[in-house]
């Protein structure tokens, strides 16, 4: 990409792969962004940059053109194009079918089977406490769905608000795509001390989800329903509780579940600080219908627990990480019961130029258990494991002078063969 950035009324303009998010990130939003998190009052709501170069490694559902950032005192105006080739599975037909999950060039055959077209235009009011914007947009694909329900040619249009009602912020995206209806609508309240956000979603199924990624419960945020009600509290000095609580529902089939089906998440977190150590507990349970097949193929209430300990300390320059984690899975009426363990420990030395992170894993799982861990800048990583072993990496990133830096990472399986990755990357910033 190629951008230029002033202080003059044209903000930014971009030429090459970008992305475009506005709103509560319905019609547009970063493909890797997550809708759920500890910070259970502040990362419910979408706070983006509506205009960025495109650096994820999600190589997927990009924008490839042009688009540029003009404003004139309290008004922004983004008109933007783009028109690039995707990675799908087309059919004997030429009728699209589906398109790579992973969002990675992995194999040629899907490369490039489909171009996607589209342009349109944001114009949002801003002041130092409002905002209220509104989005147009035209979408094309050169070929046709296979699935007749799913439009190759359609008109997307969302209006979205943030607006400081007294101690109430109030917050939301109303948008209609394909002549599919969406929406997101939420208030906070509380002060510092005390901070609770609640929000309502719906998400009408067959609404063309290639380029947003609001709140939801699932990657693919269509056919959806749901109430999320998250708390934020300082009960004393160096201490701080996350709880959310989430119900929604998939009102109409989807792909195995041939009818509606319902679910529900409980969270909290409970972190402290004493001197130079901290501690963080949480507690996740989570309990959703869900198509499985044993014995014989059904719908099955599925519950998903997890306990876990963290532990770390700053001695200087370093930064010592331990972790003790148990999750266990549940099937009530086949009295199936699963669980696993992990634990880890972590170093980390960051100084100067320098920073490196050395960690090593030991599992014993029967369910999946995933972990986040660092990684070079552009990908973000989450192991996955299952059975026995004992995973470890060794992560360096140096700048050697001011606008170059270096990047290495290295990883394997202490016990499982041809399960080493190996990174090397520079990377230079102006």
């Amino acid at each position: 990409y190629l951008q230029y950035s002033s202080n003059s009324f044209l903000k930014k303009i971009t030429l090459g792969k970008y992305r475009p998010a506005f709103g509560q990130g319905i019609i547009f939003a970063p493909s890797l962004g997550v809708s759920k998190t500890a910070s259970a009052t502040s990362t419910p709501i979408k706070n983006y940059s509506p205009l960025k170069p495109y650096k994820s490694s999600f190589e997927m559902w990009e924008s490839e053109g042009a688009a540029a950032n003009l404003e004139i005192g309290n008004v922004e105006f983004i008109p933007f194009f783009s028109k690039t080739k995707l990675d799908a599975n087309v059919n004997d037909d030429e009728k699209i079918t589906s398109f790579p999950e992973s969002g990675l060039h992995e194999t040629d055959y899907f490369k490039d089977k489909v171009t996607e077209t589209f342009f349109g235009s944001s114009l949002r009011f801003k002041s130092k406490t409002n905002e209220l914007g509104i989005l147009i947009s035209k979408h094309n694909f050169n070929h046709e769905f296979e699935d007749s329900k799913l439009k190759n040619d359609y008109l997307a249009f969302s209006s979205f608000f943030k607006l400081k009602l007294g101690s109430y912020p109030a917050f939301g995206e109303l948008a209609t795509a394909d002549e599919k209806y969406a929406g997101v609508l939420g208030i906070k309240f509380g002060e510092s001390k005390f901070r609770q956000v609640l929000m309502l979603r719906y998400y009408e199924k067959y609404f063309p989800t290639w380029h947003g990624n609001p709140f939801s419960a699932q990657s693919t945020f269509d056919n959806e329903m749901g109430m999320y009600y998250g708390i934020t509290l300082v009960p004393f000095p160096k201490a701080k509780m996350n709880i959310y609580f989430d119900i929604w529902k998939y009102p109409q089939t989807r792909y195995f579940e041939k009818m509606p089906t319902v679910g529900n998440e409980k969270f909290i977190q409970l972190e402290m600080n004493r001197n130079s150590h901290n501690f963080r507990f949480t507690l996740k349970h989570k309990n959703k219908e869900k198509y499985i097949s044993l014995d014989k193929s059904m719908i099955r209430d599925f519950e998903r627990n997890t306990f876990r300990i963290d532990w770390w300390q700053d001695r200087g320059g370093f930064r010592m990480k331990s972790r003790l984690e148990f999750t266990s899975e549940f099937l009530r009426e086949d009295r199936i019961f699963e669980h696993g363990i992990l634990a880890y420990q972590q170093i980390k030395y960051k100084t100067g130029n320098l920073e490196v992170v050395a960690q090593v894993s030991v599992y014993h799982t029967e369910v999946l258990i995933y972990m986040y861990e660092n990684s070079i800048d552009g990908i973000m990583q989450n192991s996955i494991f299952s059975g026995d072993g004992i995973y470890s990496y060794l992560l360096f990133k140096y700048n050697v002078f001011k606008h170059f830096e270096m990047q290495f990472k290295i990883s394997d399986e202490l016990i499982e063969e041809n399960k080493m990755r190996l990174y090397f990357q520079m990377i230079t910033r102006f």
